[in-house]
């Protein structure tokens, strides 16, 4: 059995790194649950794609759980963020099942449930059908059914934690919905409810709000992931293996290369180990196996993922990110030939494949991605 798993977050057990921030939501936690009066603490982990978001909230989620504490997670999509009314009724549901799921509360209060359950969804849907400026909001209609939740709980749970993985949606599909969300936890505080929001989001999730006043901004304590250091990437590569008391060794030179290529990346240091392990699982992994390999390993990394990077541009976009195969960092100046290049350049880095470095100028978004297109012959 491969131990480094792809496609999917880091299971808690095998979480590596990220001391500072697990410690700064240790004591979130701890705030949230004991503050008098009820003072939460809400957390923003925020990112680019692959750097460990969900895995980081899992983590965190697993010791509010250990801490006997309420957890509901949801994970959005956009469908579940086309409207505000949608979300509350994930969010109802979402409640509904955690309540279900965790041991320490009683049968007795678990019956009780359904009825609030139904009764949220009734209100919601009166309030889809008449949308009457007087009637209840989604938002006014979930703060109060989190209020009720609470009053359920309040002597059987320190707190709730409830999450949302990869709110850009909200903001994306709803444009208020942000503000709304502030808006629910704002006034469940002031209820005396001890809910603390956590939520993840890459790096457009702010993009919108100016001004470093913003009451939005000041309303979540941000953790921005970037790469691991290198004693985190050191461990990513060593603890897998430990844990499935596999007998394989990574020679220093193979992983001084791996950093260098994955600048230490979650994702791509993961996946590289994955495919290595694939090639050989006990004994000594030596440059020269990594060298004969690594087409082999970078093309199936291009059928994942660089493909897929490939085919949302158009072709003049495809066209300007041939042309960073020759120069690593660009400007407009550089592509002048080009008809509107700043328009090009907004484009593929709001499709997350460039990087502004400096005002005007950018790069792709990960070395691997470029070594893909220089691979290709296309210069």
């Amino acid at each position: 059995m491969n131990p480094f798993i792809t496609g999917f977050p880091a299971t808690p057990n095998v979480f590596v790194g990220r001391a500072r921030e697990i410690e700064f939501f240790q004591k979130a936690l701890e705030q949230t649950c004991t503050s008098k009066p009820a003072t939460p603490q809400n957390t923003a982990i925020t990112g680019g794609w692959g750097i460990g978001k969900t895995s980081l909230l899992n983590k965190c989620l697993a010791m509010a759980t250990n801490a006997q504490c309420l957890v509901v997670k949801t994970t959005l999509s956009p469908e579940k963020c086309k409207s505000m009314e949608e979300f509350a009724i994930n969010t109802i549901d979402a409640l509904h099942q955690a309540i279900w799921k965790h041991e320490e509360i009683s049968a007795k209060i678990k019956n009780q449930f359904s009825h609030w359950k139904i009764d949220g969804f009734q209100l919601l849907g009166v309030q889809i059908k008449n949308k009457k400026e007087n009637s209840s909001t989604a938002s006014t209609i979930l703060t109060r059914k989190i209020v009720e939740f609470w009053e359920y709980l309040r002597n059987t749970v320190p707190a709730i934690v409830l999450a949302y993985d990869d709110l850009q949606y909200l903001s994306r599909f709803c444009p208020n919905g942000l503000y709304d969300l502030r808006a629910i936890f704002q006034d469940t505080r002031e209820a005396g409810v001890r809910a603390m929001l956590m939520i993840t989001g890459d790096t457009s999730l702010f993009a919108n709000i100016r001004g470093i006043s913003e009451p939005l901004l000041r309303f979540f304590e941000q953790i921005q992931l970037g790469p691991f250091c290198e004693q985190e990437a050191i461990e990513a590569l060593h603890l897998p293996l430990k844990i499935h008391q596999l007998k394989l060794v990574f020679e220093k030179k193979v992983m001084d290369t791996l950093f260098e290529k994955t600048q230490k990346h979650p994702y791509f240091l993961n996946f590289l180990a994955h495919d290595l392990f694939e090639y050989k699982s006990s004994g000594r992994v030596t440059l020269p196996l990594f060298q004969r390999v690594f087409r082999n390993i970078l093309e199936h990394l291009a059928a994942v993922r660089f493909l897929n990077d490939i085919a949302i541009t158009s072709e003049t976009e495809r066209e300007l990110l041939y042309n960073f195969c020759q120069k690593e960092t660009l400007s407009s100046k550089d592509v002048e030939h080009f008809t509107n290049p700043g328009l090009l350049f907004k484009r593929l880095e709001e499709k997350s494949l460039l990087i502004k470095i400096r005002r005007g100028y950018y790069q792709i978004y990960h070395p691997l991605f470029r070594e893909y297109l220089l691979s290709t012959g296309r210069i």
